[in-house]
């Protein structure tokens, strides 16, 4: 290896060595979660009324703990941080195309919503400038074409979006203004002689039940955890629960005082708005404080777009890749045939195109992997036994991961294509495609409530209450499986190895008891786990029918 190719493997390693702290995290975490889905929570605040819409916020938050708690313990376990790689080592490629398959509903759902602010902001904020709401330039579906052409399409082709990443901390900054509007105004009305009706303490509708997807999609952040798990300092379950209590607690306060402050403010005028799924929406055109947050508000949108599509994009790429993967080889799972040893490969020699593993077994003896499906897992490897094994890469490594997306490779050949490369051409079709799906939906559906509602009880749902569960129950099922025998120890902290050793023992004691017999051991945690897919499945489907019934012209014809 030549100077050059150190020098550039030293700053890799340095610039993925985790260094967040713990106050860091919990930013992280939050900026994370907050975002436009805070928008769409008074209004169903208001479907709800309001008791029993805080005992469903404060239910959903805990049912997100205990989604997170699921992703930190099978984090932990396996020493993986990416939900992809999670997913791989316990499912296969199936699981990888699973979760891509959500992760794209859930990046398109909200492109959607973004075009649907989009389009509502800037009609505001005509019509504060004095332009009739009759002029064809105030109307919906022009400013959709003309933001579609002319602005989200350039967005849409971009590939590197590191001078991107402080949208995130500004989206903060612009929901915690509207907050404040929200307040303030609740205070001091813009219009003196308005006076909302009394708020109703309980709306017993069945439209209620459309309380939980509106939550789903504001609280939805689960993919996030393992990624920041993986980037704290001194990683441990304990800090990253305190990072998970202290986020929740942070995001369900702000989203509570949203919901009930924006609810007391309108009441009875979110049954006969139509634009009541976006909370700006209700105060005056000429309001002030209401133009100065949707302005915030448009700048976020408008920054987030690029950073929605590009993960969109590279999550279709991951199914399409993952299916050819999948029929292609099936029945082969990489990273489960190399767990087979319960071994953590620790030098790798490449020579053309075979590969030497040598491993430490669980008493820090030398051993070689071995490609064996009959092999004794419980047998000792001879120290001078080698077994020279065909160079696999492992679906997740072939595939762009989410969280070092812009510095990724293209997932398309470069091929030379006239003064550009093939892989730039389909990534800007595929982000042209986008726009112009979006825009259409935006023209005909534009209720970004509607938008909150479909993605939160569908791939909303999957991510944060049926994967992390269905995780941990294959993790418990037979860890022995998937655990390896040495656990990574940061050099920068050696006092983490005892602590690393007993955690060791007690996932290989786990396993040890799980394997006496077969019978099915009921534990605290596996009734967590199936209590919390039956929640998410019976209030997703009873929200997604809800969505469909009362967001959309079938209301009219249904006398509840």
């Amino acid at each position: 290896m030549s100077e050059k190719d150190k020098q550039k493997q030293d700053k890799t390693k340095e610039k993925y060595t985790p260094n967040a702290s713990l106050g860091s995290a919990v930013i992280s975490l939050v900026n994370s979660t907050l975002g436009a889905g805070m928008l769409g929570i008074p209004l169903a605040y208001a479907k709800a009324g309001v008791f029993p819409a805080i005992v469903m916020h404060i239910v959903m938050a805990l049912m997100s703990f205990f989604s997170f708690h699921f992703l930190i313990e099978v984090a932990d376990a396996l020493q993986q941080y990416s939900l992809g790689e999670l997913s791989e080592t316990l499912f296969g490629v199936i699981g990888v195309v699973v979760i891509e398959f959500c992760n794209a509903i859930y990046g398109f759902g909200s492109l959607w919503a973004y075009m649907i602010l989009i389009t509502d902001f800037l009609t505001s904020m005509l019509r504060g400038l004095g332009i009739p709401s009759e002029h064809p330039c105030v109307q919906n579906w022009f400013i959709a074409i003309l933001v579609a052409f002319f602005v989200l399409q350039p967005l849409s082709w971009m590939r590197k979006l590191d001078s991107l990443r402080f949208t995130s901390f500004f989206g903060t900054i612009s929901m915690a203004i509207c907050v404040a509007v929200v307040i303030f105004r609740f205070f001091s009305p813009f219009d003196k002689d308005f006076h909302p009706d009394p708020p109703l303490f309980a709306r017993p509708t069945p439209a209620m039940i459309q309380t939980f997807s509106t939550l789903t999609f504001a609280f939805g952040c689960q993919q996030n955890i393992p990624i920041i798990q993986g980037e704290i300092k001194k990683r441990s379950r304990k800090t990253m629960y305190i990072v998970s209590v202290f986020s929740i607690s942070t995001v369900g306060i702000f989203y509570m005082i949203a919901g009930l402050f924006g609810y007391f403010s309108f009441t009875t005028l979110f049954y006969t708005d139509p634009h009541a799924g976006n909370i700006l929406e209700m105060f005056d055109d000429k309001d002030i404080g209401a133009v100065v947050a949707r302005i915030c508000s448009l700048i976020t949108v408008l920054f987030c777009f690029p950073m929605n599509s590009l993960p969109t994009r590279l999550a279709i790429y991951n199914i399409v890749v993952g299916m050819k993967h999948h029929f292609s080889r099936k029945g082969y799972t990489p990273l489960k045939e190399a767990n087979k040893s319960f071994a953590r490969p620790e030098l790798v020699n490449v020579k053309g195109q075979e590969v030497k593993l040598d491993v430490k077994n669980y008493s820090g003896e030398s051993q070689t992997l071995k490609e064996n499906e009959g092999m004794d897992e419980e047998s000792p490897e001879s120290e001078d036994s080698t077994e020279t094994l065909p160079l696999r890469r492992s679906f997740i490594s072939s595939t762009v991961s989410m969280e070092n997306m812009s510095e990724a490779s293209d997932p398309v050949p470069s091929k030379k294509v006239l003064c550009t490369t093939l892989s730039v051409i389909v990534s800007c079709a595929v982000g042209s495609t986008l726009v112009l799906i979006v825009m259409v939906l935006s023209i005909f559906l534009n209720k970004v409530n509607f938008v909150f509602d479909i993605v939160g009880s569908t791939a909303g749902v999957a991510i944060a209450f049926i994967v992390p569960p269905v995780l941990y129950l294959r993790l418990k099922k037979n860890p022995r499986r998937y655990i390896k025998r040495h656990r990574f120890t940061d050099p920068r902290f050696p006092e983490m190895g005892e602590e690393n050793k007993k955690r060791l023992e007690e996932l290989f004691e786990e396993s040890k008891n799980s394997g006496k017999t077969g019978k099915f051991h009921i534990t605290p945690g596996r009734v967590m786990a199936y209590v919390t897919i039956a929640f998410g499945l019976i209030c997703g489907l009873f929200s997604l029918s809800m969505a469909i019934i009362f967001d959309t012209d079938i209301s009219k014809h249904v006398n509840w």
